[in-house]
């Protein structure tokens, strides 16, 4: 059976015999989560200028197997009639870019996404890692336009709008760096199926955000002349899962009248529903997959679950992970979507010329 190893680093101290944990990590997340319980005192080296808020923290499988790396947020110390707890509370590294300001000192050249973010982690020590998927195209993604970063702005503010600009999408791996990466489209090493590795599963098939067609507006605020809305809509997608009548407008606001941008994001809205719509959350019953290895985020997986109504090896995509140990014994969820649902929604940067940048 595999065990969970937690490690101090600054303390070099390493922590076992955890009853209760929930590690998760997530692609529509910036950083990962933990919460740790303990219902037995600590080992005698740790003590309360070990494992406070602040801390860096690992948590790994049998030592080998990183799941997160980051920073311990709140400690608590709990008595009941019944027992003596401690639960441990905490984030990933890349919890830093939502809660700091990003650096104002600090103007986005014409530069590639990896570029701008390798700019906006560098005070924070934290890397960037780009996919292999990803870097195979990635000098044909466009460049990110001049622009400013307000004082009130975060690093993951900045870097989920560059992201949609881009096409990529930003998640935190088990070592604490920023991944971008494309939706993923390569196989994990396991299927799913009840009965094999499956405890229990809900499959999803909602109605919920979809419409019959969905219409693109154009509306071109930087043209001072035309302060109207174009009503007549410039592109139209139709979704042929839903019968009744359900129409749905969307204003585009960008600043030239571009129509491919239109089209990507009407289909996108299409795709993104659908998606949604078609969730499948599983409980598998074991932290690693058949290679031994955890499951991993991003990762197409083939589904087999008729009694869902899930066709024989429909491939899906993991899109959230979370490592669970309980009473039950140890078990990972997984959020499984098909892979168009993760696919960023598209967006247009305003162009600033630099030449009204402050020097």
């Amino acid at each position: 059976m595999n065990s969970l190893v937690v490690t101090l680093p600054e303390s070099k101290i390493s922590i076992t015999g955890w009853k209760g944990v929930r590690v998760t990590r997530s692609i529509e997340s910036c950083t990962g989560s933990f919460v740790l319980e303990m219902t037995e005192r600590f080992p005698e080296e740790v003590d309360e200028t070990s494992l406070i808020g602040g801390a860096p923290i690992q948590i790994a499988i049998d030592a080998d197997n990183l799941l997160l790396t980051g920073y311990v947020d709140t400690v608590e110390y709990i008595i009941t009639p019944h027992e003596h707890l401690v639960r441990a509370t905490g984030r990933g590294k890349c919890q830093d870019l939502i809660d700091c300001s990003a650096p104002v000192d600090r103007i986005l050249a014409n530069s590639r996404i990896d570029a701008v973010c390798q700019s906006l982690l560098k005070n924070f020590e934290i890397d960037v890692v780009v996919s292999a998927s990803l870097k195979a195209v990635i000098d044909e993604l466009p460049t990110i336009p001049f622009q400013l970063i307000s004082i009130t702005e975060t690093p993951w503010e900045i870097i989920e709008r560059c992201c949609r600009y881009s096409g990529v999408l930003a998640f935190e791996l088990e070592d604490g760096s920023l991944c971008l990466a494309l939706a993923g489209d390569a196989l994990g090493s396991s299927g799913l199926e009840i009965g094999k590795n499956v405890e229990s599963a809900v499959s999803v098939k909602s109605s919920l955000g979809r419409f019959s067609s969905v219409s693109g507006v154009l509306t071109n605020y930087n043209n001072a002349t035309d302060i109207g809305v174009n009503l007549l809509p410039e592109y139209t997608a139709y979704d042929s899962g839903v019968k009744r009548y359900r129409p749905r407008f969307i204003v585009s606001e960008q600043p030239s009248s571009d129509r491919t941008y239109l089209e990507r994001r009407v289909d996108w809205q299409i795709a993104r529903a659908y998606g949604m719509s078609r969730q499948v959350r599983v409980l598998v019953d074991s932290w690693t997959d058949s290679s031994g290895s955890p499951w991993y985020l991003n990762y197409q997986v083939p589904v087999t679950m008729p009694l869902l109504k899930i066709p024989e090896k429909t491939l899906l995509l993991i899109t959230e992970i979370s490592f669970i140990l309980d009473e039950n014994g140890t078990h990972t969820e997984l959020l499984l979507a098909p892979r168009q649902a993760y696919l960023p929604e598209p967006l247009v940067l305003q162009r600033i010329d630099p030449d009204i940048a402050p020097a």
